[in-house]
């Protein structure tokens, strides 16, 4: 069986996450995908977690995450001797993805124009905070940037005080998934009508497209957005229930209620027709805290998922790390994979986002280390001679 992007080549030019992580999804598919990093690596590389909390540039847990089934090459765009190197490997790419501030490339003399006159055929891809025009597409931003701007924080946190953070980068990773998505659809484009074009990625407007609907729902037909309700619960049963060893997440509807109440041994509660809606329950929200919650302080998470399975009704454990990795969904499908890294020995990677049962995802390598295809790219694919080799290391052009 052969990958679904098998033959395709990806001059990978990005740094940080949004941009491998998109990288990331193409090499996941079959592409060969060429990481060029500059002098030092990517900052990834100096980006936690490390095993033992010891920082060392071949051991970040994010940058093996973002770069597994890539290869590595020292290279400096902004020399003369760099430009050359990335120009013939554009000549025999079918895309490239960068994540450079707007204008990076072409001060390189590696603008469109130049790029798309080596290879008609050029997919080039670019993942920036807020995209190529506009009064912000000049500016850096993080994650919590982007979160804000994107109003997916406005409803987090307590109602009287500042909003909160969610944990993680999640705008980064959806802004890389977005990239990648467009980057496959212009190829697609290209190998049907041999015209390359440009892709601009814009992780904001990425992360606005999946804003909670709430939120977007007020603003497309009222002007307003949610309120932050913070710990005060607005429903009855709540979204968040403590029991004897964690939490557990429900999202009951009112046709599910009387099927929750007899589960938690409440009859009377299934049958009183006040409490058949929300609002209903929300109005004696004391009342049937008092009475649901010895109920789940009595159970650990397994139990209480085990009798709402048998009864019908949505609820899920809120799972530490260690419990997804044995969780037996993941193990009956094979999600997480084994792969050997040279510096850290067998690492457990996560696995396919969707299986594709004739054209398969795979791990073929793990994340490189820095610069560790040089000569096979450079010399073996390149036809650079190794003296050729030796005086782009002097002069600090590769590694």
């Amino acid at each position: 069986m052969t990958a679904p992007l098998a033959g395709i080549r990806i001059v990978d030019l990005t740094e940080g996450i949004a941009g491998p992580f998109a990288t990331r999804q193409l090499a996941d598919l079959g592409a060969d995908v060429i990481k060029l990093e500059r002098p030092g690596g990517d900052p990834a590389r100096r980006l936690g977690p490390f095993p033992g909390d010891q920082p060392h540039p071949e051991r970040s847990g994010l940058f093996i995450h973002l770069n597994v089934n890539k290869r590595s090459v020292v290279v400096d765009p902004s020399t003369p001797s760099g430009r050359a190197i990335i120009l013939r490997l554009v000549e025999r790419a079918d895309a490239v993805v960068e994540s450079y501030p707007p204008g990076t490339l072409a001060r390189w003399g590696l603008g469109w124009e130049v790029l798309s006159a080596v290879n008609p055929r050029l997919v080039l891809t670019s993942v920036t905070p807020f995209g190529q025009e506009g009064p912000a597409a000049g500016r850096k931003a993080t994650d919590l940037t982007i979160a804000a701007r994107s109003s997916f924080l406005i409803a987090a946190g307590e109602p009287d005080r500042e909003p909160v953070k969610y944990f993680g980068r999640q705008t980064e990773y959806v802004g890389g998934l977005h990239a990648a998505w467009g980057t496959m659809v212009a190829l697609f484009h290209a190998a049907r009508t041999g015209e390359g074009q440009v892709v601009d990625a814009s992780i904001l407007e990425a992360a606005i497209m999946i804003a909670d609907q709430n939120l977007l729902g007020a603003a497309y037909w009222s002007g307003g957005g949610r309120a932050r309700a913070g710990r005060r619960p607005l429903r009855f049963p709540p979204i968040v229930m403590p029991v004897a060893d964690g939490y557990v997440s429900l999202l009951v509807t009112d046709l599910q209620w009387p099927r929750f109440c007899r589960m938690a041994g409440l009859e009377e509660y299934a049958n009183d027709p006040h409490l058949a809606t929300q609002r209903g329950r929300v109005e004696r929200l004391e009342e049937l805290e008092v009475a649901f919650l010895p109920w789940f302080l009595a159970r650990t998470k397994q139990e209480v998922f085990d009798l709402a399975q048998r009864h019908g009704v949505p609820i899920a454990p809120f799972n530490t790390i260690a419990e997804v990795l044995e969780d037996p969904q993941f193990r009956a499908r094979g999600y997480f994979r084994r792969l050997v890294h040279p510096v850290l020995g067998e690492v457990t990677m996560t696995g396919p986002p969707v299986l594709l049962h004739e054209t398969p995802w795979e791990l073929r390598r793990p994340a490189p280390l820095l610069d560790q295809h040089a000569e096979e790219v450079l010399l073996g694919e390149l036809g650079y001679t190794r003296d050729q080799l030796v005086a782009l290391r002097a002069e600090g052009v590769t590694g």
